[in-house]
């Protein structure tokens, strides 16, 4: 009887790689796994440079901006200069100097008297004045000072019953505006403190004009605030006019 032939070698379990297809299928998954770092890898170098370019478009932007504020900076510079020029179209000689610095300190001299007036007023009645009645005071004080004006009705403007402790407040403003009368006359020359102007209702002169700060710049005047310094035919001090409209209400 002949021997039985030998039995074949028993198979992998299913679902179970022998030794050489595991380790393919692993350099398969590894593959793909490098294959993926590498693609996003890509995509990364590719944002970063989609940044930069970003950025880079961005600093031109800021670079044309401040080109842009630089020669606006220029054109104002200039045009200021020219305003000045059209007010003052002189160089400035010792007189012509003098004349200048009166008409700042004049300048000084008003804001203080409104701010003054703002902080009494606040003290007797805690809050504070409406711009029409710091306008009319403001007109009333200056024109006693520089002007004609009658002295100004302390317990009226302030609405108070004994004006005698603002009066002393006001002394020193007064003592300071008789000074500068007494500076103008002994430069000696043709000068006035201008409280004529067109109006009510006609445009500002900008020449020798300007709207009260507080109010519309290009309203249509309504009354005179503090009064213009002129010297000659040069105005060194422009009014400060009152005007109509959303800012002087």
């Amino acid at each position: 009887m002949a021997p039985s032939p030998p039995s074949p070698p028993p198979l992998p379990p299913p679902g179970r790689a022998s030794g050489p297809q595991s380790i393919q299928q692993a350099l398969a998954i590894a593959g793909g796994v490098l294959d993926s770092l590498a693609d996003a890898q890509t995509k990364s170098s590719q944002h970063i440079v989609e940044l930069a370019q970003g950025v880079k478009a961005l600093q031109a932007q800021v670079d044309e901006l401040r080109h842009q504020v630089q020669d606006l900076d220029q054109r104002f510079t200039s045009i200021l200069a020219e305003r000045h020029q059209q007010v003052l179209p002189e160089a400035p000689t010792s007189g012509l100097h003098d004349q200048i610095m009166l008409s700042e300190e004049l300048a000084t001299l008003f804001l203080d008297i409104d701010q003054g007036f703002r902080e009494l007023y606040s003290e007797a009645h805690g809050n504070q004045p409406l711009l029409r009645h710091r306008a009319d005071w403001l007109a009333a004080f200056t024109k006693f000072m520089f002007g004609n004006g009658a002295e100004p009705d302390v317990k009226w403007h302030f609405g108070v019953a004994h004006s005698e402790p603002l009066r002393a407040a006001l002394r020193p403003y007064l003592s300071r505006g008789y000074a500068l009368v007494l500076k103008a006359k002994s430069l000696g020359e043709d000068h006035a403190f201008v409280f004529d102007f067109d109006g009510p209702g006609a445009a500002i002169d900008h020449q020798t004009q300007e709207a009260w700060a507080p109010c519309d710049p290009e309203g249509p005047v309504e009354s005179l605030v503090t009064p213009g310094y002129r010297v000659g035919s040069r105005t060194h001090l422009r009014q400060r006019l009152y005007t109509r409209g959303d800012y002087g209400r």
